[in-house]
């Protein structure tokens, strides 16, 4: 996914761009919360890198949609 969003991101087309973004940070977010149980430090310190207001160990595990 992350390899064919690549040419994606330079397009000219802004929604599209905004939509790739949205979906790697979801995917990047949620990836973090699931790892955290088994990688506390190294996902709590990313976590506060990206401007999370909220610990991450405090955060909602992630709902099934």
């Amino acid at each position: 996914m992350i390899e064919e969003s690549k040419d994606k991101l330079k397009s000219d087309n802004k929604e599209i761009v905004e939509s790739i973004q949205y979906t790697l940070r979801y995917v990047f977010e949620n990836s973090l919360i699931l790892l955290h149980p088994f990688m506390p430090f190294i996902t709590e310190e990313i976590w506060t890198n990206i401007e999370k207001e909220n610990l991450l160990m405090v955060t909602e595990w992630p709902k099934n949609n």
